[in-house]
C-alpha cells in the first residue's frame, strides 16, 4: 500500500498480510486518507485496487512536515550540536503546530502538545556537500532514503537535520535520538523498516471494523 495515500510523507510502499480465522471477515485495505497523484496499491485481496480518490485532502508536502521547526542556516548551532551529543539539548520550539499533521507529530504520550518554548530535540545544522540538492518545498513526500541524505532543506542551504528527517517517518517529536550523530541518522534510516504512524493506525481501525 503506499504510504503517502495515508498522510504518511514518504513516497514508499508496505506489504500488508491480514488474516482471518475460518468463518470471520476478512480485513480489507483500508481507504486512503489523501489524494497522491495517481498513484495505486494493488492489495493480495482478490486483485483490490486502491485508487487515489481526487476529492481527498492533499497530500502532506515537505514544509507541511517541518515549517513549524526551528529555521536554521547552513553549519548554525554548532555548540548545540555538540551538546546533544553528550546527551542534553538547548533549543526550544519558536512556532507552534502549523497543520493537524504537526500537531499530531508534537502530542506527547499524556495528550500534551509540545508547545512555544518546549524542548526540541536533534535539531540542528551541519554544513552541507557539494553534491546536496535541495528538496522541493511543495512536493507531495520525500525521496525514500532519509537515513544518512545528503538532500538540503527547501528553503536554507544546509541538509536536514535529524529530526526534520525523523519527521519524514511520521516518528513523534518527543522520541530523543541518542548517540553520535552518525548514530542518530542510522536510527532514522532504520525507521523504514517499521510502520508510520498513520498507516499503523488506519490498518488497526480496518482489521478492528472487520
Amino acid at each position: 500500500m503506499p504510504q503517502a495515500h495515508y498522510g504518511v510523507p514518504q513516497a514508499r510502499q508496505r506489504v500488508f498480510i491480514l488474516a482471518a480465522k475460518r468463518g470471520c471477515t476478512l480485513p480489507q485495505p483500508p481507504p486512503p486518507s489523501v489524494h497522491f497523484r495517481d498513484a495505486r496499491g494493488i492489495s493480495d485481496f482478490g486483485q483490490v485496487v486502491i485508487g487515489s480518490n481526487s476529492s481527498l485532502p492533499s497530500p502532506t508536502t515537505v514544509l507541511d512536515t517541518i515549517d513549524d521547526l526551528n529555521p536554521l542556516e547552513d553549519g548554525d548551532d554548532e555548540a548545540q550540536r555538540n551538546g546533544a551529543v553528550l546527551g542534553y539539548d538547548v533549543s526550544l520550539y519558536e512556532r507552534p503546530p502549523r497543520n493537524d499533521f504537526q500537531q499530531k507529530l508534537r502530542t506527547c504520550r499524556d495528550g500534551s502538545v509540545l508547545g512555544v518554548d518546549s524542548v526540541l530535540h536533534n535539531h540542528w545544522s551541519q554544513t552541507a556537500k557539494e553534491e546536496a540538492k535541495a528538496l522541493e518545498a511543495s512536493a507531495p513526500v520525500y525521496p525514500t532514503v532519509i537515513g544518512r541524505s545528503t538532500c538540503l532543506h527547501p528553503l536554507h542551504p544546509r541538509p536536514l537535520t535529524i529530526r526534520e528527517r525523523a519527521r519524514a517517518c511520521a516518528l513523534p517529536d518527543w522520541v530523543e535520538l541518542k548517540g553520535s550523530l552518525g548514530s542518530q541518522a542510522t536510527q532514522v534510516g532504520n525507521l523504514v523498516r517499521s510502520t508510520p504512524l498513520p498507516l499503523d493506525e488506519r490498518t488497526e481501525k480496518t482489521a478492528k471494523e472487520a
